[in-house]
């Protein structure tokens, strides 16, 4: 499960449901450090990523 978090804020937005246990030791890392983006289409660039 990846959660989008809106800047500064502890509590997610909401979740997207991928298996991370799944992805790359690499992807994991950066997803645990977090992952800076600025605006929508970029956030749904990355999303869709994770998700196929």
């Amino acid at each position: 499960m990846i959660g989008v978090f809106a800047e500064n804020e502890d509590e997610p937005l909401y979740t997207v449901d991928v298996a991370v246990e799944l992805l790359p030791e690499a992807d994991r890392k950066m997803l645990a450090a977090g992952i800076t983006v600025s605006g929508r289409e970029r956030l749904n660039s990355v999303l869709e990523d994770y998700e196929s």
